[in-house]
């Protein structure tokens, strides 16, 4: 019997469909190519495989926790991911500003103990009959000091901090919805 060129192309059956397997060329830029070889390669599947699975819509089989999405899809997913993403940087922007709040304090605790110092100068020198005693520049520095810093300090309230991470949570809330709607 003699073999035609479409029989020398014909491979064996594959055991999922038990037909005989016909050769095609595809072209990929090198890019492609490469992506799809370490694909099958990670997945321990020929990159045969790999193509013929994703030609008749089921790549699922082979890749199993990769999930494609189409555009629309993808921008919803964006646009949570980006909303995450500026709530993260704002609770960041937040916490600097805890700490600059808590540095603040510590700052007017300390004026707070150098005035107590002060007085007990005072103290001491009245009691040992000096009356020249006056507002120094000290007292006038220490004075501005604190002015300008309650002046700039805006305290954090705890409402204030519970909208932001409510407004995370949301956020999170949103996005891992996206996510599972496209799992299905």
């Amino acid at each position: 019997m003699s073999k035609t060129k479409s029989n020398l192309n014909e491979k064996k059956a594959t055991p999922e469909t038990n037909e005989k397997m016909i050769p095609l060329t595809v072209r990929f830029t090198p890019t492609e190519a490469e992506t799809l070889r370490d694909l099958a390669a990670e997945r321990g599947i020929s990159l045969s495989a790999l193509i013929r699975h994703s030609a008749c819509n089921n790549v699922d089989k082979c890749l199993g926790d990769i999930w494609y999405i189409d555009r629309k899809q993808a921008a919803e997913i964006d646009a949570h991911i980006v909303t995450v993403g500026n709530i993260m940087r704002n609770i960041y922007v937040e916490l600097h500003r805890i700490g600059c709040n808590y540095n603040q304090e510590i700052k007017l605790r300390q004026i707070q103990k150098r005035r107590e110092e002060l007085a007990a100068e005072r103290r001491r020198f009245l009691r040992h009959g000096s009356y020249d005693w006056c507002v120094g520049e000290e007292d006038i520095a220490l004075n501005d000091e604190e002015e300008k810093i309650k002046a700039s300090s805006e305290l954090l309230s705890v409402n204030k901090i519970d909208e932001m991470l409510a407004r995370y949570e949301d956020a999170t809330r949103k996005a891992s919805e996206a996510l599972w709607h496209i799992r299905g």
